[in-house]
């Protein structure tokens, strides 16, 4: 079995309220770094989220856990939201 490579820039975040807007959604994933891509699909509750630094992804990843610890979020494969793909 083939081991696939994981982004330390990217993160899925998923099962985020139906409520909540993008506008603000982006606000606080900004607070953690400058975003590169940002793909919000709001009617699958999940948001796509790059960073350009990989330390602003672990802070937003360790933040955003601790503030909402409903919704889930983890570093996801570039294999399969490649930049091509979502941008």
């Amino acid at each position: 079995m083939a081991c696939q490579q994981v982004s330390d820039h990217l993160l899925l975040i998923s099962n985020i309220s139906y409520k909540e807007s993008e506008n603000l959604f982006y606000q606080n994933a900004s607070h953690f770094g400058q975003i590169s891509i940002f793909n919000f699909i709001q009617k699958s509750g999940m948001c796509i989220v790059c960073y350009y630094d990989s330390r602003c992804a672990r802070k937003a990843l360790d933040g955003i856990r601790s503030k909402s610890p409903l919704v889930n979020i983890k570093f996801t494969w570039s294999r399969f939201f490649s930049i091509e793909k979502i941008s």
